[in-house]
Parts: structure tokens; sequence; C-alpha cells
């Protein structure tokens, strides 16, 4: 079985499109870097809905977080992340 398959799950049930647009808007960033507020305006939604969609993100290992600065929290996409994008992308 394909070890992303589980992962593909995510994309593909409820919150799945907001989901692929945020794995979008990392893997397109200058520097594979965002916040939740940067995501939020990339990709036109609430913050608050976009937090909990990273969040959901993080848990399930497709993104990490990589920086703090102050309370500003940065993602970037993980190899398992940037393996389900290319998948999905193709």
């Amino acid at each position: 079985m394909d070890p992303l398959r589980p992962k593909v799950i995510l994309l593909v049930s409820r919150g799945g499109e907001t989901r692929a647009k945020i794995l979008r808007a990392l893997n397109n960033s200058e520097f594979g870097l965002l916040n939740t507020n940067q995501i939020s305006n990339k990709i036109g939604m609430e913050w608050g809905t976009v937090k909990y969609e990273v969040e959901l993100l993080k848990r399930e290992g497709l993104i990490e977080e990589v920086e703090s600065h102050h309370r500003t929290k940065f993602y970037t996409l993980t190899e398992i992340g940037r393996e389900l994008f290319k998948k999905i992308s193709d």
C-alpha cells in the first residue's frame, strides 16, 4: 500500500480543498516559510479556519513549525508534505 494514501484522504475529505490550498501556498512561497496570517491572505480564507487546518496538517506530519519569532509561528512543508503535494499536483 502507498504510504501516502492515508494522507491523501485528508485532502479529499471535508476541508480537503482548504488543506490543499495551504500546502500549495507553502510550496509556492519564496522561502518555503509562511505564518498563519500570510497563508490566510494568500488563499483568501479566514484566519481561524486556516489556523485550525494548519494545526491538523501539523498533527498529521505534513507541515511543521520551524521558527517562532516572538509570538509568530512559521510553517513549512515536511518531506512527507512535499511528496504528497507532488502527488496531488501531477
